[in-house]
């Protein structure tokens, strides 16, 4: 390996592409005519053998999808399973279950019955053609009353309909807010697949004033996807990218497929300076990339421009030797604020 491996902190089980919304600008494209899902089976060989080969540095375990709450007892039981380990559990979910109070109560009441700890909502525009608000509030209101951390996801960009503010200044979110204290709410940019001008739109030119960040997904955590694989990144663009798939879900071989990432220069060059600074970087070899870093919003999107565009590519191929060493001393130092494999 190039570097010393850093064990993942994260199990991550994308269940499903199966939705009951099916958002224009969805990432993974899932719809609710999609059946493609894990069985039960395969998510507890998954969620044992990673928590076997890793127990010592495994935090959380997060499910997602799709709509994960369309497993129905089957999340029930990954949850208690994860619980019974001595993780955390999160969901990622956009609350179509929660038309009234009633039915929101009743899942929130299942969920904590088998333990998660952590839920997150998903609206915004694209979400409320199929989920209205007042479902997410129902669901927030359900779980924050139990005192269940509570976070939402807000679809930010330019000419969007629905806003941050909108959200925040609601009157009963306010509410749900000042009386249990359990309720987060977080800007979530959204990368247009379908429409270039959300994008120029949206976002801002790559320079020296950007805020570039590590990217915190790469070499963190382990997961798999609907269709068995074992992927390698949880990023709105992992599906496009062919390297972030490690391969198919063979049981007694997921330390491995994990360890060989630790192979691979560029996740690691990603892990220390993330996607949006190693396209600049490339912009500063070849000033014929201008137009790559005139509007980017979000880091998926630079890694996908890094890992599909091949004039970048060639460049960075062309002059990425003259920052490995420095990029590995930065790994060097990252690491030791993680746990790491003997």
């Amino acid at each position: 390996m190039l570097v010393e491996p850093i064990n993942p902190k994260i199990v991550t089980i994308l269940t499903t592409y199966k939705c009951s919304a099916a958002c224009k600008e969805c990432c993974f494209q899932c719809t609710p005519k999609i059946t493609v899902r894990l069985s039960y089976e395969e998510i507890e060989s998954f969620i044992l053998e990673a928590h076997s080969n890793f127990k010592d540095s495994l935090e959380l375990c997060v499910f997602t999808g799709g709509e994960c709450t369309l497993l129905g007892e089957d999340l029930f039981k990954a949850i208690e399973l994860v619980k019974n380990l001595g993780m955390k559990s999160r969901i990622v979910t956009n609350a179509s279950w929660a038309k009234t109070k009633k039915a929101a109560d009743r899942m929130i009441d299942k969920l904590l019955d088998s333990g998660l700890n952590e839920i997150n909502y998903s609206t915004g525009d694209n979400h409320q053609e199929w989920v209205p608000f007042e479902s997410i509030i129902n669901a927030c209101e359900a779980s924050c009353n139990r005192e269940l951390i509570t976070l939402v996801s807000i679809e930010s960009f330019a000419d969007s309909t629905f806003s941050y503010e909108d959200f925040v200044n609601n009157d009963r979110i306010k509410y749900i807010k000042e009386k249990t204290g359990c309720l987060s709410e977080v800007k979530a940019s959204w990368i247009s697949l379908k429409n270039p001008k959300t994008i120029e739109k949206s976002g801002r030119e790559l320079d020296e004033t950007y805020n570039f960040q590590p990217c915190d997904s790469v070499l963190n955590f382990l997961g798999i996807n609907p269709l068995g694989n074992v992927i390698n990144c949880c990023g709105l663009t992992m599906e496009y990218i062919p390297s972030m798939k490690a391969g198919k879900y063979q049981k007694g071989l997921l330390k491995e497929m994990y360890y060989n990432n630790f192979n691979d220069f560029m996740k690691i060059w990603l892990k220390v300076d993330g996607p949006e600074k190693i396209l600049y970087y490339a912009y500063q070899k070849n000033k014929n990339l201008e137009k790559y870093i005139k509007s980017i919003v979000h880091p998926c999107q630079a890694c996908a421009i890094i890992y599909k565009n091949p004039e970048v590519r060639e460049t960075l191929n062309n002059h990425y030797k003259e920052i490995v060493t420095s990029t590995i001393i930065k790994y060097e130092n990252m690491k030791n604020s993680y746990k790491i494999t003997p």
